[in-house]
């Protein structure tokens, strides 16, 4: 976004690659596209001094594999991460059981240690998502008032990376298939191909999405314009236990978005 107003933007991370939790052929492409539009990285570096001078302009030094680094600007972004603020809850004095970051531990229904005392939210360790937390309520409400074994754990866990295009993502990633040691296909596709992104002009990403032996969605990435609402559909596909043929084969109104998973599925192949 800063990037587009007309400010130079460079990220400095440790990590040696832009999103730890996705494959490397996705970390590429989203870095790619944000360098042509501008913006530099400095991976794998470890941030040593940050300095103001009285004109306000901040230097940072860095060490990284090709050496020190320096970069000045006028405006320092710091984005390491979060607290859950539970000190001052009184935790200790109800024998609430936290771990060493002060999230507050529960079980797959997000039962405390303590009979009767629950926790919802950002609170209790995991992904930190804002349609995570709701649906907490829901495990909560279901297990407390219902009588249903409804768990936390059991969810599947779709979010999106709201850049330009945006990267949507659900189920597993390739490499986690490959940890699991899963037998499954892959099918990939450049967005330009499709239809509605040549019409619109937003024609940069790629799909990709992971089919298991028996024919059912397993993972998907959608990195492209629209790709949380494209992700959403697959979403709805693995949830209704439709097959890759039934989505490769389903008739789409043209032009959308979401018949480029009729071209999508044709790709399908077995993994190296």
């Amino acid at each position: 976004m800063f990037r587009r107003f007309g400010s130079r933007v460079t990220i400095v991370d440790e990590s040696a690659t832009l999103l730890e939790r996705e494959d490397d052929d996705v970390c590429e492409a989203l870095r790619g596209q944000l360098e042509a539009d501008g913006v530099e990285f400095v991976l794998g570096a470890r941030v040593r001094h940050v300095s103001r001078n009285a004109d306000g302009v901040y230097t940072l030094t860095a060490t990284t594999a090709a050496g020190e680094r320096r970069l000045r600007g006028s405006h320092l972004l710091v984005a390491v991460g979060r607290e859950p603020n539970t000190d001052d809850l009184g935790l200790e004095a109800a024998g609430i059981d936290t771990n060493d970051k002060g999230y507050i531990l529960v079980n797959e229904r997000l039962q405390t240690n303590v009979r009767g005392v629950y926790a919802l939210g950002d609170v209790h360790p995991g992904p930190q998502f804002t349609h995570l937390s709701y649906d907490d309520y829901r495990v909560v409400r279901d297990n407390l008032l219902h009588r249903k074994r409804r768990s936390a754990k059991a969810r599947p866990l779709p979010y999106v990376v709201f850049t330009q295009p945006q990267l949507g993502r659900i189920g597993l990633s390739e490499t986690q298939a490959q940890e699991q040691q899963l037998d499954y296909r892959v099918a990939t596709m450049p967005v330009r191909v499709v239809g509605r992104a040549q019409e619109t002009g937003h024609s940069a990403g790629f799909m990709k999405v992971l089919v298991d032996a028996r024919d059912h969605l397993i993972g998907a990435t959608v990195f492209c314009e629209q790709g949380g609402e494209i992700m959403s559909m697959i979403q709805l596909a693995m949830a209704g236990n439709l097959t890759c043929d039934q989505l490769q084969n389903m008739v789409f109104a043209h032009p959308t978005w979401a018949e480029s998973l009729n071209n999508l599925f044709a790709k399908l192949k077995k993994a190296d």
